[in-house]
């Protein structure tokens, strides 16, 4: 139970985490 939590968790923070690096990669380029 902790455990699924805590991988949903990690999901929704390094989700929009990723799709910010890449985003601002591609700006930068």
């Amino acid at each position: 139970m902790i455990q699924l939590l805590f991988s949903i968790f990690l999901v929704v923070i390094t989700g929009p985490l990723i799709i910010f690096l890449l985003a601002f990669n591609n700006n930068k380029l």
